[in-house]
């Protein structure tokens, strides 16, 4: 048969019998990666750093931005409006025999609509704020550690409160800044 002739047919062949010896199952299961935080500035990929916070204060020296391994932008240099507040929270307080740390993640559990996780049995079990923030809310929570104020106001102004730890057993949660204060709870 030639290409293109005028007589030409195609034909279309299927088979009479198929024989399967075992299924074939392909699977794509994800494998487990551990957060990376890559620093991209200047047009280029600048750094990879296992820790939100060193990746916050790379960028933060030159200009750049941090992008988690799920893809999701952490910080951005600049893009910040100059006075901000989280919305919708309403005071609270410690309850009997609760610390300040579990006080403030329970809080954050509930403007995230995760009240059925209790944060004090979580941190008992060994987990940490931050993972039990990323497996309560299904994104990714952030050890900021070591960033300055001006370096948490991405954060917080992406309508995300911070917990800070003024001591290791006193925390307040940071919900807005101005130029010349933070807001805290």
């Amino acid at each position: 048969m030639k290409m293109g002739s005028k007589t030409a047919k195609q034909k279309i062949l299927k088979p009479k019998q198929v024989l399967f010896d075992k299924p074939m199952v392909v699977s794509f299961d994800k494998p487990k990666v551990k957060n990376q935080y890559y620093v991209y500035a200047l047009g280029s990929l600048q750094g990879v750093y296992e820790k939100a916070s060193y990746a916050i204060q790379e960028a933060e020296k030159i200009k750049g931005v941090v992008i988690s391994s799920s893809q999701e932008y952490v910080w951005g240099s600049g893009n910040t409006p100059d006075i901000y507040e989280v919305n919708n929270m309403d005071e609270f307080r410690t309850g009997e025999g609760e610390s300040t740390l579990v006080a403030c993640l329970n809080r954050i559990l509930k403007l995230e609509g995760a009240e059925d996780i209790n944060a004090s049995t979580e941190l008992e079990n060994g987990k940490s704020p931050a993972e039990i923030l990323t497996e309560a809310t299904g994104g990714e929570g952030f050890d900021l550690t070591g960033c300055t104020p001006e370096e948490i106001q991405y954060t917080i102004s992406h309508e995300t409160p911070v917990v800070a730890m003024l001591s290791a057993d006193h925390a307040v949660l940071v919900i807005g800044y101005t130029s010349e204060k933070i807001c805290l709870y």
